[in-house]
Parts: C-alpha cells; sequence; structure tokens
C-alpha cells in the first residue's frame, strides 16, 4: 500500500467512526431539513435566502433547503405540481404561495395542515396581525397558513399630464366625483380616426383591481362576510352604487377598449391607473425619468380609503415530515424584525402592525408612504376563489361587456348563484 492509498484509507475510516457516532451517540443530534418550496417572482429570491442565512445563524437544530418554484413554474402550475406530491407522499415541508388558496384546500379538501397542529396558540401575535391578513387566514379558530409578505394597491397618475390640462399636480383626485372630473379632462378622442388616444381612467375589471371587485370596497361596499363565510354582493346598496359607477364608464367610453396596464400608463395611453406596490418599485427602479405620482383611491365622505392586498402566505402541507421544523422556520419569518428587513431589500410589505409602524417611520417617500399607510384598510380576495373565476368573468361581462342586464338584476343573479355554491362548501365551516 503506497503512501496516498493509507492516507485516503485513513481520511475514509475517520469519517466512516465519525458518522458512527453521530448515530449512535444521543449527545450528538443530527438537523432536521426543511424542504421549502418557494413560489415568488426572481428578484426575491436572494432576499428570501439571506433570510434563511440569518435563521441558520441562530441556531443549528434546522436547515432549510430553499426550492424555487416559482423561477420555473406560473402559480397555477406550482399548485398542481403541490397537490401531486402531495398525493404521491411526496410533500414538502412548507409551501409559499397565494395565502387564500392554502386556505381554501386547507379548509375545503385537507391538503393543508393549520399551523395550530404545530405550534401552541399564541405562537401568533393574533393583535399585531394586520387586520385583513388575520382575517382571510385565521379561519375556524386556527391558522391555516401564515402570512409572509403583502403588498397594497393606490391610485397611481401622471402629473405631467394633470399639469397639461390645468390640474393639480401634487395630489390625486379626492373624491369619486372628482376622479370622475379628472378621467374626463384628461381623456383626449381622435375623431378623425374614431379613437381614444388617451384615456383619463377606466375601471376596466381585471389585472390589479382584482376583476373590478376593488372598485365596490372604494364605494364602501361589501361582497363577501368572513364571519358567515358568504357572499353579500346584493346586500349593500353601496354595491350597487359601484356597479352602476363602473357602468357608467364603459357607457361613456365604450367596451371592448384595450386593458389599462402599466404599460399603456407609462406610453401615456391612459392618465390614471390603479397599481400596486411591485410596480411601483418596477417604475422607480427602470423608468427614474418617469414622473410618477402616487395618492389614496378616493372614498365616499366618511369612508377610509380602502385597497386590495394580494397576500403571499405560508402553508404545511399534509403529510409534511417535518411540520414541526417548518412551522419555527415560518414563525422566524413573521417576526417583526425579519418582516422589516425583508421589506427594506424588496419594498414588500410587511403583515404586521408592529413592522408596518416601524418601517413608515423610515419612509421618505410621500408615494410609498400612501402604499403603506393604506395596508390596515386594505381588503383581500375570499376563499373559493379559485373556483368562482367564471362568476368573475359573469361580473366582468356584465359591466364591460354588451349585456343589456341591469347592474342591480345581475349582482342579484351573481349573489344566488354564489350562495348556493358557498353554502354547499362551507355548509359546517361558518363562525
Amino acid at each position: 500500500m503506497n503512501v496516498i492509498t493509507a492516507r485516503r484509507s485513513a481520511i475514509v475510516w475517520w469519517f466512516a467512526c465519525l458518522f458512527w457516532l453521530m448515530l449512535t451517540n444521543p449527545g450528538v443530534a443530527q438537523p432536521v431539513t426543511v424542504e421549502f418550496w418557494y413560489q415568488e417572482v426572481e428578484h426575491f429570491g436572494p432576499p428570501m435566502a439571506a433570510l434563511i442565512e440569518k435563521f441558520h445563524a441562530e441556531q443549528d437544530a434546522i436547515r432549510v433547503d430553499l426550492v424555487q418554484t416559482g423561477l420555473n413554474f406560473s402559480r397555477d402550475e406550482m399548485w398542481d405540481i403541490v397537490l401531486v406530491a402531495g398525493a404521491g407522499g411526496a410533500a414538502p415541508d412548507l409551501v409559499y404561495t397565494t395565502g387564500a388558496w392554502i386556505v381554501e384546500q386547507g379548509l375545503l379538501n385537507g391538503i393543508f395542515d393549520p399551523f395550530d397542529d404545530f405550534i401552541s396558540p399564541d405562537a401568533v401575535d393574533e393583535a399585531d396581525m394586520l387586520p385583513p391578513m388575520r382575517e382571510a387566514l385565521f379561519l375556524q379558530g386556527k391558522w391555516y397558513a401564515l402570512p409572509q409578505r403583502t403588498d397594497s394597491r393606490a391610485l397611481f397618475y401622471n402629473p405631467d399630464l394633470f399639469s397639461r390640462v390645468g390640474l393639480d399636480a401634487d395630489r390625486g383626485p379626492e373624491t369619486i366625483d372628482e376622479l370622475d372630473e379628472y378621467a374626463a379632462k384628461l381623456t383626449v378622442y381622435d375623431a378623425e380616426n374614431r379613437r381614444y388616444t388617451r384615456l383619463g381612467f377606466y375601471p376596466l375589471a381585471g389585472g390589479d383591481d382584482n376583476v373590478g371587485l376593488l372598485y365596490i370596497w372604494m364605494h364602501g361596499g361589501k361582497y363577501f362576510d368572513w364571519q358567515r363565510l358568504r357572499p353579500t354582493f346584493s346586500e349593500f346598496e353601496a354595491n350597487f352604487d359601484a356597479v352602476r359607477w363602473m357602468k357608467s364608464y364603459a357607457d361613456r367610453y365604450g367596451v371592448g377598449l384595450p386593458t389599462p396596464n402599466v404599460n399603456r400608463f407609462l406610453n401615456d395611453e391612459i392618465a390614471m391607473i390603479v397599481q400596486s406596490t411591485t410596480q411601483y418599485e418596477r417604475i422607480v427602479a427602470n423608468y427614474p425619468d418617469f414622473e410618477l405620482g402616487v395618492d389614496y383611491l378616493p372614498s365616499p365622505v366618511g369612508v377610509n380609503p380602502t385597497s386590495y392586498s394580494g397576500m403571499g402566505g405560508l402553508g404545511i402541507p399534509r403529510g409534511a415530515g417535518n411540520g414541526q421544523a417548518a412551522a419555527q422556520f415560518a414563525l422566524f419569518l413573521l417576526r417583526a424584525d425579519n418582516q422589516l428587513a425583508w421589506f427594506h431589500a424588496t419594498n414588500s410589505l410587511p403583515t404586521r402592525l408592529s413592522a408596518v409602524r416601524e418601517a413608515a417611520g423610515h419612509i421618505d417617500d410621500p408615494r410609498m408612504a400612501v402604499l403603506l399607510n393604506v395596508l390596515p384598510y386594505t381588503n383581500v380576495i375570499e376563499p373559493l376563489f379559485t373556483e368562482s373565476r367564471a362568476v368573475w368573468q359573469q361580473y366582468r361581462n356584465m359591466v364591460f361587456g354588451e349585456s343589456s342586464m341591469a347592474p342591480e338584476q345581475a349582482l342579484r343573479e351573481i349573489q344566488s348563484s354564489l350562495e348556493l355554491y358557498y353554502s354547499d362548501a362551507f355548509a359546517n365551516l361558518a363562525r
């Protein structure tokens, strides 16, 4: 045996002895590995990896293996993969995706276990959670998901276009009537070619207005009761006001217009648009010369400004091998200092009130302050939203399609069909 061979044999023998000692010595604990499936856009990957490294530095009992599924799969594909993995006994330990989907799959199909199965009841500071996060994820007395991040939406406007038509470029419209007036002044119609070259505003269902349902909240209405887990489309006069208002835009400017997306906004083809914190970050980073104004959505007198929050949640799939460790890592991500670290790294908003207040104290940009300050008054989408898309399409067609149905009648029909749907799904789950 030569010297090199002897040395290799010695090294192999040493590692074999070490491995045997680790297995047989009860004093040497092996770290538990949490397989974490992360559904998110690419630029959120490095900040999440940094938080995982911080978690590793604070303790050595749990290691987190980050699987960035969001780089390869769409949201719907991600959901299919989670369901297939769970059915095949290969579920990950922790999943990050849309919070509402985790809740509905946990409540109705048992795909996710509530966190209460793995943590003590007081582990989550319920009082420090943003109200809409708590309302949507804490059902039947259990946390079916924990909110890792959220966002908000506000009215983005073009101050340069405001100035051109004599409007105050330092603020957006403060009332819904004023929004209508601004929209009319900012709209440009090319009579020769019979088309609009610029719209002041157009509440087209879709995109960042949550299929147009945001405008029900904006008018002080409500289309879902979280206590009864039932729709309320036809129960509030403000709901009818909202749909009549949306219908008025379709009547005034026509239907079948291009979707008022952020690219049309950047190209001066629309002067005001509802957009999110994600688009705020994109515009500021990629279009530094674009003059951007951000203000609260107008609301009726006495009604707080509202918004819609898209909520990224954490869930533990049924059959996860290391659910206890996964819950501990989820609580780490929910910790106020880590929520703040996430916010400073991404501009993605915290879900804890204490973190929101702390972040607000460090905001110099009044536009971001609007997006942050509106968080306590935001609304989130209802459970079963993946199953009720056909109804939302009916809603969209009713407002912006060629339907001759009166808004009041349409809302009552939507209420009737959804009432049966939710009554069947949540027969024994009303709070």
